[in-house]
């Protein structure tokens, strides 16, 4: 029998990825409806959603605690929360149970 690389619950991690693509999709889908342009919707789009994702999903740096204004837009974005899913069953082994 091989190991699996993965300490968590693979179907788990498959789950909660399509969760979150919902998720983006849904914002997304949110922006386009109020712009005409497919152009200038994928640009807010990246800025407002793919940018910020880099920085304030705890990915690079770690969250800042301290500002009520930087906590607030970390946890409006699905990012976020995927993060803290990944790293747990990645690094944790989360299963089922711990959701």
């Amino acid at each position: 029998m091989v190991s699996s690389p993965l300490p968590g619950d693979l179907l788990l991690l498959i789950w909660l990825t399509l969760d979150y693509f919902l998720a983006s999709m849904g914002f997304s889908l949110v922006i386009s409806t109020w712009i005409s342009s497919q152009q200038t919707a994928m640009f807010i789009v990246l800025m407002v959603f793919f940018v910020p994702s880099f920085f304030l999903t705890g990915l690079i740096d770690p969250i800042n605690r301290e500002s009520l204004s930087a906590t607030l837009m970390a946890w409006a974005l699905p990012g976020t929360h995927y993060m803290v899913i990944a790293r747990g069953i990645f690094l944790k082994g989360s299963g089922w149970s711990d959701c």
